[in-house]
Order: structure tokens, then sequence, then C-alpha cells
């Protein structure tokens, strides 16, 4: 009878010992994924943050882009102008 009380009790104490040490492995490896996730969600937002980044480059080259191009356009304009008022200039000293 104690035989068998003493093994019921080994069995449940190698249970006991075995499941802890089951669950203390399964918490390492929940720790690792959880550290894994982490990092890839770091990458992730890293991405993220290039990706504005390059958005926010490509939205002020368009805008100085545009600027330069408002610009040059202005100035030839002005030059077609200034051109078109010479030859007036130019006319009304012939016609005189």
């Amino acid at each position: 009878m104690d035989d068998e009380k003493w093994k019921k009790a080994v069995d449940k104490t190698e249970e006991v010992v075995f499941g802890y040490c089951a669950l203390r492995e399964n918490r390492k490896a929940r720790k690792a994924s959880r550290k894994v996730r982490y990092r890839s969600l770091k990458q992730q937002k890293g991405r993220v943050r290039a990706l504005l980044h390059m958005v926010g480059e490509g939205i002020i080259f368009g805008i100085v882009y545009g600027i330069f191009w408002l610009i040059a356009g202005v100035m030839a304009l002005r030059l077609k102008w200034l051109g078109e008022r010479r030859e007036k200039r130019y006319d009304s000293w012939q016609d005189n």
C-alpha cells in the first residue's frame, strides 16, 4: 500500500515538474516570439517612416519644380511682352 502511494506521489510530482518545465519553455517561446514580433513591428515602423520621407521629399520636389516652371513661364511672358512693346515703339518711330 505504501509503495502504491509512493508511486502515485512520484508520478504526480513528475507530472507537476514536467508540466512546469513545459510551461516555462512555452513561456520562453512566447517571450521570444514577442521579441520577434516587436522587431518586425519596429522594422515596419522604419519602413513606414522611410515611405513617408519619400512622399514628403516628392511633395517638396514637386513644389520647388512647380515654382521653377512658374517663374520661367512668367519670365518668358515678360520677354514676349517687352518684345512686343519694343516692336510697337520701333514701328511708331518709323512712322514719324
